[in-house]
């Protein structure tokens, strides 16, 4: 299912439950909702993928430092890596 089908499901539901006498209970439809959370794992994967390669980059000029290499990228699927 794309992000354009899901906010159409979403949009439809919220419409058919206010048609039938329901309330909207936030100021942001729940498609619009999704939509942010989506933007929002997308920024935080740019965010990880930029802390690597700075700390990346660090590390490999700063190779005699006793700093710990480890760092969590939840992007990349490394816990703990170590980055040379």
């Amino acid at each position: 299912m794309t992000e354009a089908q899901a906010k159409k499901e979403l949009a439809e539901e919220e419409e058919e439950r206010l048609a039938n006498g329901g309330v909207s209970l936030h100021a942001m439809s729940a498609g619009t909702f999704v939509a942010m959370g989506l933007d929002l794992e997308d920024a935080k994967c740019v965010v990880s993928k930029t802390c690597s390669r700075i700390l990346s980059n660090f590390y490999s000029k700063v190779s005699n430092s006793t700093a710990s290499k480890e760092c969590y990228c939840p992007c990349h699927g490394k816990e703990g890596g170590q980055f040379d």
